[in-house]
């Protein structure tokens, strides 16, 4: 999960975004990995607290360098899918980031859904003002990369006694 908040506590769409991540990792029997851009202020515990077992705080860049330093962490980390907040800061960053690893990008996702059998997400996203709806799986790219639409998912909930790791990455 890669979360962008700067305000100093999270936003609604990231609560989601860890609810949602928490759920597939548990699927997937993976640790949940949260990226941030901006550093943390006191953050790491809340983002643990939603569901995350390591947090990895990024250092502010430009849209190159964010590129840059995301790619280099997928590629050390290798995870199965990556998914990013549905904003105008992020989507640049989510597509660059897809075209790096040559895979392809669902954008506005309402529904993430795994196949368990391939181990693929099954991403859901609107067409048509919401009228009809498409699904896109990724049949053999790693990682599956993916932007979450705000509103889509229930919040996760928080567990202040969960523990987990606080990395800054270079």
């Amino acid at each position: 999960v890669v979360l962008q908040d700067e305000s100093g506590s999270l936003s609604i769409l990231s609560k989601e975004m860890l609810g949602k991540g928490r759920d597939l990792a548990d699927q997937l029997g993976v640790w949940l990995m949260v990226y941030t851009i901006h550093p943390l202020s006191d953050q790491g515990k809340e983002i643990i607290s939603h569901g995350a077992d390591q947090v990895f705080e990024g250092v502010p860049r430009d849209l190159m360098g964010q590129t840059d330093s995301l790619a280099k962490f997928i590629e050390q980390k290798r995870p199965e899918i990556v998914f990013f907040p549905s904003s105008l800061e992020m989507l640049p960053l989510a597509a660059r980031v897809a075209q790096r690893f040559r895979t392809g990008l669902a954008a506005d996702c309402v529904a993430l859904n795994l196949d368990l059998t391939e181990r693929r997400l099954v991403a859901t996203r609107p067409l048509y003002d919401g009228k009809l709806f498409e699904e896109l799986y990724w049949p053999t790219q790693r990682p599956q990369i993916a932007t979450i639409k705000s509103g889509a998912f229930p919040e996760g909930f928080s567990d202040p006694y969960r523990e987990g790791t606080v990395e800054r990455v270079k």
